[in-house]
């Protein structure tokens, strides 16, 4: 990777608080079930970049993509636009499972956690008088260096699902449709 962790994961933070997005992992997730939870039908899936979509107030309001895994054992969905949904279906996609996400609503990255249906922790560096100079006590130990809390929240969501999140990654191209 060019460039240092911190600037690697201080570019992700930039990019999330511009678009007030979210990303919902879940472990062991059925990616058509989860995509029903946030009413698409998988059929409607069109390969699109971020920066293709345009929201309003008239509709459509939200878009979910399917993001990229791999061979990990979990399924992620990048949402963006207003009337985000990931927050109301976290507890429900968690049962059975654990399900994260990273939700730049704030402007700063928060991590709530679910497993099997009930939240059990949020990690979030807008609370508790946050220094962005230094780590959350969550974050001890995760290496990012002097960066502060806003990268080590991306080194936890890399390490709990190991994901390499990346620009490319977050912007597209995916698959994505809107919310009807």
């Amino acid at each position: 990777m060019a460039g240092s962790i911190e600037e690697h994961f201080e570019e992700l933070a930039d990019l999330g608080r511009e678009d007030y997005g979210s990303y919902l992992f879940v472990k062991h997730g059925a990616s058509d079930g989860i995509l029903q939870q946030y009413g698409i039908d998988p059929t409607n899936l069109e390969i699109k970049k971020i920066a293709d979509l345009f929201w309003s107030e008239q509709g459509p309001r939200v878009f979910v993509s399917v993001m990229p895994t791999g061979d990990s054992d979990w399924v992620a969905f990048g949402e963006h636009g207003v009337d985000l949904i990931g927050r109301r279906i976290l507890e429900s996609v968690s049962r059975g499972t654990t399900a994260l996400l990273l939700g730049f609503t704030t402007g700063f990255p928060r991590i709530r956690i679910a497993v099997d249906g009930s939240l059990v922790r949020t990690i979030s560096p807008t609370e508790s008088g946050y220094d962005p100079t230094v780590a959350l006590e969550e974050e001890t130990g995760l290496g990012f260096g002097s960066a502060g809390g806003q990268v080590g929240t991306f080194l936890f969501i890399e390490r709990m699902t190991g994901l390499r999140m990346t620009k490319q990654w977050m912007l597209g191209p995916n698959p994505t449709a809107s919310v009807s």
